[in-house]
């Protein structure tokens, strides 16, 4: 969890609005990816403020953020998974392929995957992020592009799980 309520409290203040009002499950290193484990069973992972998508936030996505959502969730599969780039600024070519590579392996157990794409993001950068959307459709799996968090946590009843 975030150290305290008050860095929770300072995304909000900047102007982000967070996925949830209670603090998330894990965060990233640099603290700006945050992770909500979900009820029904999934993660929720959103920049909680604007910065570019680095090989470190990759590999925590895939190595910490999957590790907690299975010690809520072990070998559980139907899981729903949103991905919340709205305040993603560019990320590196490397950032790209651990995401790529982890939707490879992991694919079976998400039942959908709902991504918010970044708000700002050049023409070169969108036509990878569209590339990436049909690869992973392609694994077939179900994936969605939606305009916010809010959307899919009302349309899917999601909440933290306790």
């Amino acid at each position: 969890m975030m150290r305290d309520m008050h860095e929770h409290e300072a995304a909000a203040t900047r102007g982000i609005e967070l996925a949830f009002a209670t603090p998330p499950h894990t965060v990233s290193p640099r603290r700006v990816v945050a992770g909500w484990v979900l009820d029904p069973p999934g993660l929720l992972v959103q920049f909680v403020e604007p910065a570019k998508g680095t090989l470190e936030q990759a590999t925590w996505l895939v190595d910490t953020g999957f590790a907690v959502m299975d010690a809520y969730y072990p070998n559980r599969d139907g899981l729903i998974f949103v991905f919340d780039l709205s305040n993603m600024v560019g990320r590196s070519a490397a950032a790209r392929s651990v995401v790529l590579n982890a939707a490879k392996l992991m694919y079976r157990r998400f039942s959908h995957v709902f991504v918010v794409p970044p708000a700002e993001y050049p023409p070169m950068y969108l036509q990878a992020f569209q590339a990436s959307i049909a690869l992973v459709r392609l694994l077939g799996l179900r994936v969605s592009v939606v305009s916010s968090s809010a959307e899919v946590i009302a349309r899917c009843g999601l909440r933290p799980a306790r």
